[in-house]
């Protein structure tokens, strides 16, 4: 990811000849922290991981002692805290919308809609829908029979994990029709379901993580088909966690509180310990399926946490800043081939990060005007009406520390760029 100025100039000579091409990159990871567990003055605070520059700046809190789930859509993160759901616009981090959500679990978006799972203390509506614009509840499904947790989806239908709590003895698989918002049935999985926890498709089927009971040694992988009419149940021979990933038919999850991995097609353990146990609880993970990377989130939930990159074999190959209990955890994946025509014109900021100063280095012909937007989405610094050219320098000894994102227009269009103030 570390890529220096003559290559970027490079890389836009590329993108510029391959407009219609794709080009997938890793913008940044959002981590979720909850802070110290127990502690009612510790809230919950958002940080964004430039993978550029190796930075972590926290831009949002949510004032609440936990978090559930990060999700990304487009430029967007959904957010569940305990209580809440908060939205955030991810390039110029300023919050749109939070909404009260007592037992909020996990997130999904489809059709628009934001779909939330819900668990203790919800006693009953554990699956909501909501306006994925401003999150107004919309409708809430009052048939799921309990708590439950991941969620996914395959064309007009919801599919929700339903894992009755911490007691729960079965689990179960609900089906939602997002269009009219009707709840189709529950697909029993019995005691091999029990602890289910995450769901993906994969093949247009339904796959599940049920995690290992406290004490376990075993847990199972399930599967249903997109109709909820077979299902077939595998047990996976250790203790297994959270889904991490799923890349060319491996299962990546937490394993033995390391990561191991699960061929798919044998439904059958291939490394229990691709990432051998850390010192640390393993609080969240994800796989960067793009640059076959995990990033992995430890903590102790008293006093510190850590960020710890590896690579497929399960070698160390960086870090990254988490707070104490980073329970969540979302990587923003953007796509080129769509840029327009202004943003094929590379703006370099450096220093970044700044303290006093940053000289802003553009391709741009004939930039019309230059604003400074705060992670708020407050205009910080604007200056219009000059043709800049090449060179700009911007004094930012007076912002204070954080994200800023910085536009540049002209008459082709608006190029936007982060830089972080120290």
């Amino acid at each position: 990811m570390k890529i220096n100025y003559i290559l970027k100039l490079v890389l836009i000579f590329f993108i510029s000849t391959n407009i219609n091409a794709q080009n997938w990159y890793l913008n940044q990871v959002l981590v979720g922290s909850g802070g110290v567990f127990g502690d009612l003055d510790n809230h919950v605070t958002i940080s964004s991981y430039d993978t550029d520059s190796d930075i972590t700046s926290t831009f949002g809190s949510i004032l609440t002692q936990s978090i559930q789930d990060i999700i990304i859509v487009d430029n967007y993160a959904f957010i569940a805290a305990q209580d809440s759901i908060a939205k955030y616009d991810i390039d110029s981090y300023e919050r749109l919308s939070i909404t009260g959500a007592i037992g909020v679990n996990k997130l999904h978006v489809a059709n628009d809609k934001l779909v939330a799972s819900f668990q203790y203390p919800e006693i009953d509506n554990f699956i909501k829908i909501y306006d994925a614009d401003n999150l107004d509840l919309i409708s809430s499904i009052s048939e799921v029979s309990g708590e439950s947790a991941g969620l996914t989806s395959i064309d007009n239908f919801i599919y929700a994990a339903v894992n009755g709590g911490w007691a729960g003895t079965v689990g179960k698989i609900a089906i939602i029709d997002i269009q009219d918002l009707s709840f189709i049935q529950e697909v029993n999985l019995d005691s091999l379901g029990k602890g289910i926890k995450d769901l993906f498709v994969h093949d247009n089927q339904v796959v599940s993580v049920n995690a290992s009971p406290w004490g376990g040694t075993t847990g199972h992988i399930s599967v249903i088909d997109q109709y909820g009419s077979t299902s077939n149940s595998y047990m996976i021979p250790a203790t297994i966690g959270s889904l991490v990933g799923v890349k060319n038919n491996m299962i990546y999850t937490v394993m033995n509180n390391g990561i191991g991995s699960i061929d798919m097609e044998t439904m059958t353990i291939v490394d229990e310990s691709v990432i051998d146990q850390p010192p640390l609880t393993i609080s969240c993970a994800k796989l960067d399926t793009l640059n076959n990377q995990f990033y992995v989130s430890t903590t102790d939930y008293s006093s510190m946490g850590e960020g710890t990159i590896f690579d497929l074999n399960g070698f160390q190959i960086g870090s990254y800043t988490a707070g104490i209990s980073p329970d969540a955890m979302a990587l923003d994946y953007r796509d080129n081939s769509n840029i327009n025509e202004a943003e094929l014109y590379l703006t370099n900021i450096y220093p970044n990060p700044a303290s006093s100063k940053i000289n802003v280095q553009t391709q741009i012909d004939d930039v019309k005007s230059v604003i400074v937007v705060d992670n708020l989405g407050r205009i910080i610094y604007e200056n219009s009406g000059s043709n800049y050219r090449n060179l700009i320098s911007i004094d930012i000894s007076s912002f204070n520390s954080g994200i800023y994102t910085l536009r540049l227009t002209n008459n082709v269009g608006v190029s936007s760029s982060k830089f972080i103030k120290q």
